[in-house]
């Protein structure tokens, strides 16, 4: 979606630096103006190549958590940036609504947020790159490494994380209220 959303920002900034005139010529003449098209456009086609590389994999079958995570980070974060810089190139106008890019520049902030912020996509590519460079490609011993973390975490589900010292706050704070 941030691919498709970026492509269609992009070419609306195109669009428009090609009509507003400044002094005499089309917008799309200045070298910064260019830059900011250049730069959408690279970052646009990175994020597209990566998305697609990690949808190829995955319909060979293969585990693409740290190339999903990656592509997701990445295109969510580039629409952000395509999106800035359109309504640079917009000017003023990138706030008026007859434009739309003031509705995408809003909206796309929430690409970085559902299905995982990019926060958590770090996590998850961090995490992924140690577990591979401690274990390789034996599963068997991931698999092993993996076991006591993940019973730690239903063992907490299970019984509660009943810390002590929290356990004598609430009863004295209960004790307080009483009072």
């Amino acid at each position: 979606v941030a691919v498709g959303v970026a492509k269609r920002i992009l070419h609306d900034a195109l669009a428009y630096s090609l009509d507003r005139k400044q002094f005499g010529q089309a917008i799309c003449d200045f070298q910064l103006v260019q830059a900011m098209l250049a730069d959408s456009q690279a970052e646009l086609y990175a994020a597209e190549c990566m998305t697609i590389d990690a949808a190829r994999r995955r319909d060979a079958g293969q585990n693409v958590s740290t190339e999903a995570s990656s592509a997701k980070m990445f295109a969510t974060e580039m629409c952000g940036r395509v999106a800035d810089r359109a309504v640079q190139i917009l000017g003023g106008s990138g706030y008026m609504a007859e434009y739309g890019i003031e509705r995408f520049y809003r909206d796309v902030r929430l690409f970085r947020l559902y299905e995982g912020t990019t926060q958590i996509q770090q996590i998850i590519i961090a995490r992924n790159m140690v577990r591979d460079a401690k274990f390789g490609d034996d599963l068997d011993a991931r698999d092993r490494a993996q076991q006591p973390a993940q019973a730690q975490a239903r063992q907490r589900l299970v019984i509660g994380d009943h810390h002590p010292d929290r356990a004598h706050r609430a009863t004295a704070s209960s004790k307080t209220m009483s009072r």
